[in-house]
């Protein structure tokens, strides 16, 4: 249950950083859960999530995390009990 903001302003000497003050002017959206994303939204936001991930999406994979996957797949390959 959020704090009424007279608690939060008792101290106005108190330094708030940035992410607190998001955190409290933010929706509450489990207090609320019949709030649904439409279909034109969840649209868009995908299409912004492809524009800024697009470059890392054609990256090449490390060396390294290769090798791990790797060995991750031979222990799955593994007998099982």
């Amino acid at each position: 249950m959020p704090l009424p903001s007279a608690l939060w302003e008792a101290n106005p000497r108190q330094k708030i950083n940035p992410r607190q003050k998001i955190m409290r002017e933010m929706p509450d959206l489990d207090a609320n859960p019949s709030i649904k994303l439409g279909p034109d939204i969840k649209k868009r936001v995908g299409q912004q999530l492809r524009v800024i991930y697009s470059e890392v999406m054609h990256q090449d994979i490390p060396d390294r995390c290769i090798e791990i996957l790797k060995r991750l797949d031979d222990v799955d390959d593994g007998p099982r009990q």
